[in-house]
């Protein structure tokens, strides 16, 4: 007979740009009538973020690889733009992006998975994208406006589980990084 071992302790896991809560605030104001008028389903405020690095289902026991490469990050504070309204056709998602690329915004993200690597995971084939979903499931776009274009100052990325449910997916912080290296902070950045 075959002994059954437990399952190893996993969680879905992501680096993200977390906002706090008045870029929050203006993500949701600036987008609503875009969001409104996309016809798709609205990702709840809380939700709002740009990925940075989807790891997917981590062990536990390889959590400790994920915090290394994030502590390894030595970037500094930065802003970048995001002026750029855009629906996903094959995705059926609408989005919020930078129309300018922003250098530091791809270093953050190449240096992340560069740590991220010698711990073992895989990057993701396809290129980086930053954006910020704002609606899923876009039947079909109506005239789409910004209200007004979003300044973002990332002084912090942050590591965070994604618990699916019945009712949808549902992100926890798990722990932040301020920029340049200085020392963790908690949840809510």
């Amino acid at each position: 007979m075959t002994e059954k071992r437990p399952k190893a302790a996993a969680s879905r896991l992501f680096f993200a740009l977390w906002p706090d809560d008045p870029l929050r605030e203006s993500l949701r104001h600036s987008t609503r009538k875009a969001i409104r008028a996309s016809g798709g389903r609205p990702v709840p405020p809380q939700n709002l973020h740009v990925t940075l690095a989807f790891l997917g289902s981590v062990a536990d026991a390889d959590r400790a690889g994920v915090a290394a490469a994030a502590v390894n990050v030595r970037e500094p504070a930065f802003k970048f733009t995001l002026d750029e309204l855009k629906v996903w056709p094959r995705a059926k998602t609408l989005v919020l992006a930078p129309g300018t690329a922003s250098v530091e915004l791809a270093r953050l993200y190449s240096q992340l998975w560069d740590g991220l690597e010698e711990a073992g995971f895989a990057r993701e084939a396809r290129p980086f994208r930053p954006h910020v979903t704002l609606a899923r499931k876009v039947a079909t776009p109506g005239k789409m406006t910004l209200a007004a274009p979003i300044e973002w100052r990332a002084d912090a990325f942050a590591l965070v589980r994604s618990i699916t449910d019945p009712a949808g997916a549902q992100y926890k912080v798990i722990r932040c990084w301020a920029l340049q290296g200085e020392s963790p902070q908690g949840p809510g950045r």
